[in-house]
């Protein structure tokens, strides 16, 4: 998964929530300085399933909504 389509999504979402990234942190049990990296487009990180899944809690949304499934290449 792609950080930055993963950062759009759940800055996205925390907005309409009206809450600020230490809010959102405090929820997911992460640090404000994590979500701020993982909203930032220019951050190119692979959250683990781990953090994945407490975004989705704490967002309280399907992981789906957070994960797009990759296209399987054939060889």
């Amino acid at each position: 998964m792609k950080g930055s389509n993963l950062g759009t999504i759940v800055k996205w979402l925390r907005q309409a929530r009206g809450w600020n990234q230490t809010e959102l942190a405090k929820r997911a049990r992460l640090t404000q300085g994590y979500v701020a990296k993982l909203e930032n487009p220019q951050y190119s990180a692979s959250p683990s399933l781990d953090v994945v899944l407490r975004l989705a809690r704490a967002l309280g949304v399907d992981i789906r909504k957070l994960v797009k499934p990759s296209r399987a290449r054939r060889v």
